[in-house]
């Protein structure tokens, strides 16, 4: 069902005729198949009349305003193990892990050794 259909059914008193969808078709014809599907779904959770091809624009410069107001860390790699965790601070980690009664947390046999003999030096 084209989103012309779906806001007849939603606005019964507006007909489709065919110079309507080539109206509509020509004034919409430089948006991308994925840009006009996201206007039309922003534009119909707001009309309040059949959207005209000028509010089905508007509704396309807020659905892109959108992505551009997304932090662009959240589009980052996610990093290594490696990365995330040095041993000095897998090595506090563990350290912090014990006193709440927790075992070591899960990481190479070195840091295993390392927050082990972390510990004993705690003890001493």
């Amino acid at each position: 069902m084209s989103w012309l259909e779906k806001w007849s059914a939603i606005f019964p008193s507006h007909l489709i005729t065919k110079e309507l969808v080539a109206g509509y078709a020509e004034t919409l014809s430089d948006l991308s198949s994925k840009q006009l599907d996201a206007a039309c779904r922003e534009v119909t959770r707001s009309a309040e009349q059949f959207p005209k091809p000028a509010e089905i624009r508007a509704a396309l410069r807020r659905v892109e305003g959108l992505a551009c107001t997304r932090p662009e860390y959240l589009d980052e790699p996610i990093p290594s193990e490696s990365e995330r965790w040095t041993p000095e601070a897998r090595a506090d980690s563990d350290k912090v892990r014990a006193k709440l009664g927790l075992p070591p947390s899960e990481s190479s046999p070195d840091a295993a050794v390392e927050s082990e003999e972390a510990s004993e030096k705690e003890k001493s």
